[in-house]
């Protein structure tokens, strides 16, 4: 699946699902180690989007086979895609 960059987060998500503590499947803990918390949010949705959403240009490839090359500055290389 390719996001594109300008794709919606909702801040309900990063702050009420991956940064609070649960008892269950608890992600906050794995981010917290990084330096997030629910307080600062914003900081991990400003670092998805500035590090793992790239602009759709950056893919050549096709969706019938699932194969892509990334041909931007942060890519590596040829992948597939589920």
């Amino acid at each position: 699946m390719i996001i594109p960059k300008d794709a919606i987060i909702a801040e309900e998500k990063i702050r009420d699902y991956l940064l609070k503590p649960q008892d269950k499947d608890d992600k906050s803990g794995f981010f917290g180690l990084a330096g997030y918390s629910r307080e600062d949010y914003w900081e991990l949705t400003r670092d998805i989007r500035n590090q793992l959403l790239l602009p759709l240009q950056n893919f050549k490839g096709s969706a019938d086979t699932g194969i892509f090359t990334c041909t931007g500055a942060y890519c590596a290389g040829q992948m597939a895609l589920c």
